[in-house]
């Protein structure tokens, strides 16, 4: 591959990228890639978890909703 089409390939993962954050509720409005991790960090989060799989977690997350289900 040429450093040309590289690029290229690059530019559309980065726009694929993009476009598939804005679609799970981002709001990427910049071109600059090394932001949008920081924008992934804050899509909020819907884990499915049995009651002892809850109770057994020592971390919550902010951004994330629990959903407790029958085992």
């Amino acid at each position: 591959m040429s450093i040309a089409s590289e690029i290229a390939r690059l530019q559309q993962a980065k726009a694929d990228l993009k476009a598939a954050i804005n679609s799970k509720g981002g709001n990427i409005t910049t071109e600059r890639i090394d932001q949008f991790a920081s924008e992934v960090a804050s899509l909020e989060t819907v884990v499915e978890l049995t009651q002892a799989q809850y109770d057994a977690l020592s971390v919550y997350d902010n951004n994330t909703y629990y959903l407790i289900v029958e085992e």
